[in-house]
C-alpha cells in the first residue's frame, strides 16, 4: 500500500475542468507535500483558489493514513511488512484527531475568479468534509478573529492575496493566532514586488537574532510576478525548558 494518491485521475480531470490560466502550478504540490509532512490540525487560508485543492486532498491523504497506523499500533500480531512501520511510529500521535481547512475569501472577483471554481472541484472530489468554507473579506480583521476564535491556536496560515502595504498589519494580527510550538505562515508573492520585499526584509532584520522565528522563501525564476513565496515558522521555547519538537532517538 502507498498512501499518496496524488495527482490521480479525478484529481487531475478537477484541476483541469476548474482552474485554467494558474500561476500556481507549483505551489499547489509544495503545499500538499508540506502538510503531508508537517500534519497541521488547523489550517486558515485566505484567499481561495488552486491550492485549496492540495490543502483538502492532503487532508483527505492524511486521515487515511491516520486510520491504517492507529490500527496498525493496536494489532497484537504486526504483519512482516509493515514492522519497519510500525517501529518509527509516534505513539503519543493523535492519530484520531481530525484536521481541518477554513478557507476565507469574499468572492469579490467577477473575472479571473479563482474562488468559486472551488467548490465544483471540492464536490466532484469528495472534499467537502475537511473544509469549512467562510465568506469575508481578508482585510475585515475583526470579522475574522470572532471567526476562528474557537479554532486557535492555529497550525498553518496561508496569505493568499494581494496584501500590498496591509501586509505589517495581516501578519501580526496571523502570527500571534499560530502555534507557538511549531505554527507556521505562509506569504504568497513576496520576492519581486517592492511592498512585500520591503517587508520581508524588515522581518528578517527583527528576528535576526531570534532562533525561535525560522524564516525561508522560494522564487521561481522563469516568472516575474506571483513567483515567490517565504515560510515562517514560530516555536518558541517550553515553560520546562525541554526541546521542541523533543529528542526521541540517539541516532537518525
Amino acid at each position: 500500500m502507498h498512501f499518496t494518491n496524488f495527482y490521480n485521475e479525478d484529481l487531475k480531470n478537477a484541476l483541469d475542468e476548474n482552474f485554467s490560466n494558474i500561476v500556481t502550478e507549483n505551489v499547489g504540490p509544495f503545499i500538499y507535500s508540506t502538510i503531508k509532512t508537517i500534519r497541521p490540525k488547523k489550517i486558515l487560508e485566505v484567499g481561495a483558489g488552486y491550492t485549496s485543492i492540495f490543502f483538502a486532498q492532503a487532508l483527505k491523504e492524511i486521515e487515511e493514513e491516520n486510520n491504517f497506523d492507529a490500527k496498525l499500533l493496536n494489532e497484537q500480531k504486526i504483519d512482516p511488512n509493515w514492522e519497519r512501520r510500525h517501529k518509527l511510529l509516534n505513539k503519543d500521535y493523535q492519530f484520531s484527531a481530525d484536521s481541518k481547512l477554513i478557507i476565507v475569501d469574499n468572492f469579490s472577483k467577477e473575472k479571473h475568479d479563482t474562488a468559486r471554481p472551488v467548490d465544483n472541484a471540492i464536490k466532484k472530489l469528495h472534499l467537502n468534509k475537511y473544509i469549512d468554507f467562510v465568506e469575508a473579506d481578508g482585510m475585515d480583521l475583526q470579522k475574522i478573529n470572532e471567526m476562528i476564535s474557537n479554532n486557535l491556536p492555529l497550525d498553518f496560515v496561508f496569505l493568499d492575496f494581494g496584501a500590498g502595504a496591509a501586509l505589517p498589519i495581516l501578519f501580526k494580527f496571523y502570527f500571534e493566532r499560530i502555534n507557538n510550538h511549531g505554527g507556521y505562515i505562509m506569504v504568497h508573492s513576496t520576492l519581486t514586488n517592492a511592498m512585500h520585499r520591503l517587508w520581508l526584509a524588515e522581518l528578517k532584520l527583527k528576528y535576526i537574532n531570534d532562533s525561535s522565528v525560522e524564516i525561508m522563501s522560494f522564487l521561481e525564476p522563469n516568472k516575474i510576478m506571483q513567483n515567490s513565496f517565504s515560510l515562517i515558522k514560530k516555536n518558541t521555547e517550553t515553560e520546562t525548558g525541554q526541546f521542541n519538537p523533543p529528542i526521541y532517538t540517539a541516532q537518525p
